[in-house]
């Protein structure tokens, strides 16, 4: 399942009025027991906001700890802006999910372990068959499924160009 986790920054952290040592670095995202991050590859997290102005400059995944992710922020720029990305999740049974569905978000002062845990969020997740009630915008719909123009390849002039000639070819090579 892809999961879309989406928050914002109502108000602006100057990086010049962080005390040290508590500089917001890195957003991890928890899932609950029994979910794993099924993330292989780069393309498998998908920035759903990207006008937004929040800095985010690199994300991470380890199978050791599979249960999260982790988005490096940039710490020369203001804490301001969208966090919206989207993820794909590998759910347990039906009959195993757990009855503690509880995602956590944290912001953090360093990484990979978030000793110097800044704030944390629980968010309640879906359960089976449970909708949200809101869809996605515009732009993160886009981001996610891409851009509604066509979907296959288009054809080259330069193959309409040869395409009579191959033909011709074909057909003189074709027994009579």
């Amino acid at each position: 399942i892809t999961v879309a986790l989406e928050f914002t920054f109502n108000l602006t952290i100057s990086r010049e009025q962080e005390l040290a040592g508590q500089s917001l670095r890195v957003i991890q995202v928890v899932a609950p027991d029994g979910l794993k991050m099924a993330v292989r590859r780069p393309r498998d997290v998908t920035h759903l906001a990207p006008s937004s102005s929040l800095g985010i400059t690199v994300w991470n995944w380890t199978g050791t700890m599979p249960r999260g992710l982790w988005f490096g922020l940039d710490e020369k720029r203001n804490v301001t802006g969208k966090f919206h990305y989207a993820f794909p999740v590998l759910l347990p049974g039906e009959g195993e999910m757990p009855y503690n569905n509880l995602w956590s978000v944290k912001l953090c002062a360093d990484s990979p372990f978030c000793k110097t845990e800044l704030l944390e969020v629980p968010l309640p997740g879906f359960f089976f068959g449970e909708e949200p009630d809101y869809d996605l915008s515009q732009e993160a719909f886009d981001a996610l499924m891409g851009n509604h123009g066509p979907h296959c390849a288009q054809p080259l002039a330069l193959c309409w160009f040869w395409l009579p000639w191959l033909l011709l070819a074909a057909a003189a090579a074709w027994p009579s």
